[in-house]
């Protein structure tokens, strides 16, 4: 992985500092201390295509009537899933929300 500010090679398992709140995922570049953000609607896309396509092949292998609308509906998702794949990159942000405290109680 690259990041977009300094155009340096990127290591997760050396990134030392790091949020996440929900599908948003926030990490701190290691050199140049650049806040990297991901968008969280392409991973939920993501998720939701992978599941969909999942859902559709199991469908169309054990109840072989379904199999003319399940299969279309896989294949579509699964190109989805792989174009928001590509599409998933890091951008520069300002700085990560500060994180949401629990309510006690």
């Amino acid at each position: 992985m690259f990041c977009p500010h300094c155009a340096k090679t990127l290591r997760f398992s050396q990134v030392s500092e790091y949020q996440v709140e929900g599908m948003q995922r926030y990490i701190r570049c290691y050199h140049c201390d650049t806040w990297l953000a991901n968008s969280g609607r392409i991973v939920m896309t993501k998720v939701v295509s992978f599941y969909l396509a999942a859902a559709g092949f199991a469908v169309s292998y054990f109840w072989p009537e379904w199999q003319l609308p399940a299969l279309p509906v896989s294949i579509f998702s699964l190109v989805v899933m792989l174009m928001s794949h590509l599409m998933d990159q890091w951008s520069v942000v300002e700085h990560p929300p500060a994180p949401r405290k629990a309510k006690a109680g």
